[in-house]
């Protein structure tokens, strides 16, 4: 789907000249316009659970930034996860959906079937009752509130985003090794969400392991500036640490500093240097 191209391009043209700053500006990006456009079907929804006012409280002035401090954006995933199941589960047929959720999302026919308002897809064939879109999204608000309380308590406002979505740098094979993988797996809460500039693929099945939703499955693990005018300022950034050694302390050492988008020198001198090679005596 083209959301990062296409925010890529207005960060591009939003300055007629960028700097290293605005580079890494633009690499740190966690507004997600894939967000924006079901928000209005988010706001639409209603739900008869207790915790509904809150949950519309935390959603008030939500603009699409998938903040890793903000309940926001969990709370979106958890409805887009619930209202895909509720949309197309009975179609596809709950074997075959469970098999390929998460393979892929089902975010464009999704967007397709909410802004058609289409009531053959949002009508569950497996209740008598003609389900229309709006009744769907309100179920799923439902289900994704009865989830998120069941998971991280009944104060909304304690909800975050980084707590669900945390990069998890797997080691191979001790991360399926539930005595070792503290040891040997990197975590750290991160922002942003599949659709963003600072991409973290959002999880939609539970992890194989652990059984968590939402884990980041993918982000970028290098991230680079470069200088061509001067390559000493060139800048970048490696998602865990220097180290394949677990004991070291350069094992972790760049994780804290890759979640906040930081970067050190690609060169810790001159990028020019003369290496002199002279005959031993």
């Amino acid at each position: 789907m083209p959301y990062r191209q296409q925010r890529i391009e207005q960060l591009l043209q939003a300055k007629p000249k960028h700097t290293l700053n605005t580079l890494a500006a633009m690499q740190a990006d966690v507004l997600s316009p894939a967000t924006q456009r079901l928000l209005p079907f988010l706001r639409k929804a209603r739900s008869s659970h207790v915790l509904g006012p809150a949950v519309d409280q935390q959603l008030s002035g939500f603009d699409g930034t998938m903040s890793a401090d903000a309940a926001a954006p969990l709370i979106f995933w958890a409805w887009t996860r619930q209202l895909t199941h509720g949309v197309f589960a009975d179609e596809v047929g709950e074997p075959l959906f469970t098999r390929t959720y998460g393979g892929r999302s089902f975010r464009d026919a999704l967007e397709a079937v909410l802004e058609r308002d289409d009531a053959w897809w949002c009508d569950d064939k497996s209740t008598p009752a003609a389900e229309t879109c709006a009744l769907q999204s309100d179920a799923a608000l439902t289900r994704a509130i009865e989830e998120l309380a069941q998971r991280y308590g009944n104060d909304v406002s304690k909800w975050q985003w980084g707590t669900a979505h945390t990069a998890r740098s797997e080691h191979r094979p001790f991360s399926r090794v539930a005595a070792l993988a503290h040891w040997f797996e990197l975590r750290a809460p991160v922002g942003g969400d599949t659709y963003t500039v600072n991409v973290s693929r959002v999880g939609l099945k539970p992890d194989a392991t652990t059984g968590e939703l939402y884990l980041d499955e993918h982000g970028p693990s290098l991230r680079a500036l470069y200088d061509l005018g001067d390559p000493a300022k060139s800048l970048i950034m490696h998602s865990s640490g220097q180290s394949g050694i677990v004991f070291s302390p350069l094992y972790r050492a760049f994780v804290q500093r890759w979640t906040r988008v930081e970067y050190v020198p690609l060169w810790s001198g001159p990028a020019e240097q003369t290496l002199v090679l002279q005959p031993a005596p």
